[in-house]
C-alpha cells in the first residue's frame, strides 16, 4: 500500500520541477553525473579534470631549473641600465670597516686622471647592510673620500666630499673646495655569484671631470674596472687582483668597449684588513 502511494506521488514531484529552468535542469543533471562517476569509471570529462588539478599541483621548482635567475642577471648585466643595482658581497667576510693597501703592478699608455693614481695607496673602505641579511655593498662615498686624501685623483680632490646614495648606486660625484667635479657613472656591471673562496665582478663607466667655473669644458671618458677577490669567511684579511682600463670615448663611443683597445691600463693588489 505505501509502495502504491509513492508510485502516485511520482507525478506530483515530476510537476514540481517542471517549472525549473533549463540552467537547474543542468545543474540537476551535473549531480548526477558527479554522483555516477563516483562508482563508474572515470569518464573523459572526468580525466580531463583530474589532469588539470593534477597540473596545478606540479611545483614551480622545476621551471624555476630551466630559467635559473643568474642565468637572467647574466643577460640584462649586459643590457645597459638593466643589471645588478651593485655588486653584492657575501656579508659573512665583508661586512665591516677595512683598512686597504694598494700597490700599482704594472702601468701601461698614456698618463690621465684615472691612470696617474699613486704607485702605492693607504686608505680605508667599508660595506654597508645591502638589506637582505646575506650581502653587503661597498660605501662607495666613503671610499672615495678616503681614496681622494690619499691622492687617487690628483692634488685638487685630496679635500674634496662625495654625494652617493644606496639607493641609486650608479652615481657618485666628488666635489673640491674649488667647484672642481669628478663623476663616476656606472652603465654596466656584472659579477660572479660568490663561491668558495672568492669572486669576481667587471663595471663600465662614463668619467666626467670639470673644472670650477661655469664654463668649464668637461672631460669626458670610459673605464672598465674588472676585479677578482679571494678571501675566506670569517677572515681578517682580503686580497683582490685589479685590472683598470681607461679608454677615449671619441674613439671608441661609449655602446660597447668590448674590443676597444684601451689608452691606458694600470694593474694593481689590494691588501684589505682589520
Amino acid at each position: 500500500m505505501r509502495l502504491l502511494h509513492c508510485l502516485a506521488l511520482l507525478p506530483c514531484c515530476t510537476d514540481a520541477l517542471a517549472p525549473t529552468t533549463s540552467r537547474t535542469r543542468r545543474q540537476l543533471h551535473l549531480s548526477l553525473a558527479d554522483a555516477k562517476s563516483c562508482t563508474d569509471a572515470p569518464t573523459t570529462s572526468t580525466r580531463r579534470r583530474l589532469l588539470l588539478s593534477t597540473a596545478t599541483l606540479t611545483p614551480t621548482s622545476a621551471l624555476a631549473a630551466d630559467t635559473p635567475a643568474e642565468s637572467v642577471r647574466k643577460a640584462a648585466s649586459n643590457i645597459p641600465g638593466l643589471g645588478p643595482p651593485d655588486v653584492l658581497f657575501p656579508a659573512a667576510a665583508f661586512k665591516g670597516r677595512w683598512k686597504v693597501q694598494r700597490t700599482v703592478a704594472a702601468r701601461t699608455g698614456a698618463v690621465s686622471l684615472l691612470a696617474s693614481s699613486p704607485d702605492a695607496e693607504s686608505y680605508e673602505t667599508r660595506f654597508l647592510d645591502y638589506g637582505d641579511g646575506e650581502h653587503v655593498v661597498i660605501d662607495r662615498a666613503f671610499e672615495a673620500e678616503s681614496r681622494a686624501r690619499a691622492g687617487a685623483y690628483g692634488p685638487g680632490f685630496e679635500a674634496a666630499k662625495a654625494r652617493w646614495e644606496p639607493s641609486n648606486p650608479n652615481v657618485c660625484t666628488l666635489e673640491s673646495a674649488t667647484g672642481a667635479l669628478l663623476e663616476l657613472k656606472v652603465t654596466k656591471r656584472s659579477f660572479e655569484s660568490p663561491g668558495p673562496g672568492g669572486f669576481g665582478s667587471s663595471e663600465y663607466s662614463r668619467v666626467a671631470v670639470a673644472q670650477g667655473g661655469v664654463a668649464a669644458v668637461p672631460q669626458i671618458l670610459a673605464r672598465r674596472l674588472q676585479t677578482r677577490y679571494r678571501f675566506d669567511d670569517n677572515a681578517s684579511v682580503i686580497e683582490a687582483l685589479e685590472i683598470q682600463n681607461v679608454y677615449d670615448p671619441q674613439a671608441t663611443g661609449f655602446a660597447d668597449l668590448n674590443g676597444a683597445q684601451p689608452v691606458a691600463t694600470v694593474k694593481s693588489r689590494l691588501t684589505l684588513s682589520r
